[in-house]
């Protein structure tokens, strides 16, 4: 059984929750991670090591299942969506470059659902 590697800087334990054919959500398992970090390239690299199972945005690892370095596993079960959020100050504080960042994002995001 491979070990896991926890794709996010918090507690000892966690669980990894995926969506079912059915759109239930379905927990894999309470997992003690054996790396623990909020640093996307780190776990893409722990893998690519070796050293365990990560979950993390498919976009991160493209090109390595692209070239055969990582391959996707559970494949008919997708992750549950992902909250972002935005600490920014009132509107006519923010600078335009932040706002049209802000806008696009949301673009992105909505397209991507």
């Amino acid at each position: 059984m491979p070990e896991f590697l926890l794709a996010s800087a918090g507690g000892l334990v966690c669980d990894w929750t995926f969506v079912a054919n059915d759109s239930a959500e379905v927990s894999l398992a309470t997992l003690a991670p054996r790396l623990r970090s909020s640093n996307t390239n780190l776990w893409r690299q722990a893998a690519i090591a070796g050293l365990g199972v990560v979950r993390m945005p498919a976009f991160f690892g493209e090109q390595e299942v692209s070239s055969g370095q990582l391959q996707r596993l559970l494949v008919n079960y997708p992750c549950t969506s992902l909250a972002i959020y935005a600490l920014v100050p009132a509107k006519r504080l923010m600078p335009k470059k932040a706002r049209l960042f802000l806008d696009e994002l949301e673009r992105h995001v909505k397209r991507s659902a």
